[in-house]
């Protein structure tokens, strides 16, 4: 029996037809997030935690506040005892605009460099994650991210100057 069928059995009886729509639409995405699952190679000293925490909401980039809002976040334990964040996953589930494959490129890419400006030299490209669930691409920084930083700095920067004359 397929997972989603699995799910949808154990679900509660939806409450309308909204409710069953969203249901439908939750068991669709981690149906389709566990075909990707295998693609995300962690560390086994890396911990997984709710984004929610992340107390750095914001990437300042080319003169614009970039809103950056982790859905997980991957910790290592420092020598000392306290985490570093190492890296950061953010998910993308709609199916009229999926992001794709060179979206979730730069989308992992910024996601890398927020972390980076905002948490310290910690952060590992190989643990920074875009992935759009209804294309099933799962993304890290490549080796192209100076050039993608470049690109998105210089997007920022012509958004920055002409937002005062919209």
């Amino acid at each position: 029996m397929a997972v989603k069928d699995r799910l949808l059995r154990k679900a509660t009886a939806p409450r309308n037809n909204h409710h069953g729509a969203i249901l439908s639409c939750s068991a669709d995405a981690i149906e389709k997030f566990l075909d990707v699952e295998e693609e995300i190679d962690l560390p086994e000293d890396v911990a997984v935690e709710s984004g929610e925490t992340f107390e750095q909401d914001y990437w300042e980039c080319g003169g614009t506040t970039v809103s950056m809002r982790p859905d997980m976040l991957l910790y290592k334990k420092a020598e000392d005892g306290t985490r570093d964040v190492v890296g950061a996953v953010k998910f993308s589930f709609s199916k009229t605009n999926p992001v794709g494959e060179e979206g979730c490129d730069y989308l992992s890419t910024a996601l890398w460099r927020h972390l980076v400006d905002n948490c310290g030299h910690n952060a590992d490209r190989d643990c920074c994650f875009a992935i759009d669930i209804p294309s099933g691409v799962v993304a890290t920084p490549g080796k192209s991210y100076k050039r993608k930083i470049d690109n998105i700095r210089a997007a920022c920067e012509e958004i920055a100057d002409r937002w005062d004359k919209v």
